[in-house]
């Protein structure tokens, strides 16, 4: 499944410190950004699978993978909302409430958090 950021509304151009209402000039396709790839700034390519866990097929955790195959290891499972690279290569993973197991299966642990990884060390 593929997600995108598209169609912006407002912009900003000092890190959120003020809004300006974006004016549309563009193809609206050139302004559509997916969220669940990205790519190091040597052109590795990050994707976001999401994989069932357990019997219930209704719940969804998620991977990030590159394409060499090599897995991301979070401290948590969760299902993953985007990736994204900054400028050094660090890179950054917003995730849904992270999932546990119990006795009578997975559920959310904490229904109102989020969160978000930040790598300390450039992903190449």
């Amino acid at each position: 499944m593929k997600y995108f950021a598209e169609d912006p509304s407002y912009f900003s151009v000092d890190e959120g410190l003020s809004w300006s209402m974006y004016k549309t000039r563009y193809n609206r396709d050139s302004l559509r950004i997916p969220l669940d790839r990205a790519y190091s700034s040597l052109g590795m390519e990050y994707k976001i699978k999401d994989v069932t866990v357990g019997k219930n097929t209704y719940v969804l955790v998620s991977i990030v993978e590159n394409s060499r195959g090599t897995q991301l290891s979070l401290p948590k499972k969760h299902y993953l909302s985007s990736i994204y690279f900054d400028s050094k290569s660090r890179v950054y993973i917003s995730s849904e409430p992270s999932v546990c197991e119990t006795n009578k299966g997975y559920h959310l642990c904490n229904a109102k958090a989020g969160l978000l990884y930040v790598s300390n060390q450039p992903q190449i």
